[in-house]
């Protein structure tokens, strides 16, 4: 390990001085204003030169023993191993909510378009799991309601009424859930 330390030291101190050189060209050729016009002129062929010997990085070639020394030292292993993931991590997972989702059909009745129905679903939310091997989907819908466009000025203008009270958090007009590969196996695709 010395010996490459020493060679790198030897390439580092070689780049110092190559860049002190060029840095003292580069002084050398700064006359002022009109120096670049009066003065001696560098080709571009020297200057590429010059910037590529500065950016010419140092570089250390192993042999395959010395790498495989080196490998064993640090404990590395050259080959990558898969990494199993357990079938329960959850890979991505996503969830969308809507509070209220109002719809309205509309339709020609005689001469006039009027609201053939007129609807709402209130907390209408989808959760994504996908997992490795399995893939799982839930929705749900907390209420449903239906208004009455047919009767004007009624006392009860909703046809279809959302649950009364306090909404429960576990209450749902409708769920449903599909999950492909389900974690038990008791099946391919579960509803």
């Amino acid at each position: 390990f010395r010996s490459l330390a020493d060679a790198e030291l030897k390439k580092e101190s070689l780049n110092a001085e190559r860049r002190a050189e060029y840095e003292k060209s580069l002084q050398k050729n700064k006359k002022g204003i009109f120096g670049s016009w009066f003065g001696p002129k560098q080709t571009k062929e020297e200057e590429e030169q010059q910037r590529k010997a500065l950016e010419a990085a140092p570089t250390i070639e192993l042999s395959s023993e010395q790498r495989e020394e080196i490998y064993r030292t640090i404990g590395y292993e050259d080959v990558v191993a898969d990494i199993q993931e357990p079938k329960d991590y959850v890979k991505i997972w996503m969830k969308l909510q809507l509070e209220k989702l109002s719809f309205k059909l509309v339709g020609d009745v005689g001469p006039s378009v009027q609201a053939i129905l007129d609807g709402s679903f209130e907390d209408i939310g989808v959760t994504v799991a996908q997992r490795p091997d399995s893939m799982k989907v839930e929705g749900g819908i907390r209420s449903f309601g239906v208004r009455d466009p047919w009767t004007p000025r009624t006392r009860f203008p909703m046809i279809i009424t959302p649950s009364q009270g306090k909404p429960a958090e576990s209450t749902q007009f409708c769920r449903l859930a599909f999950e492909s590969n389900p974690l038990d196996g008791h099946a391919d695709f579960a509803v």
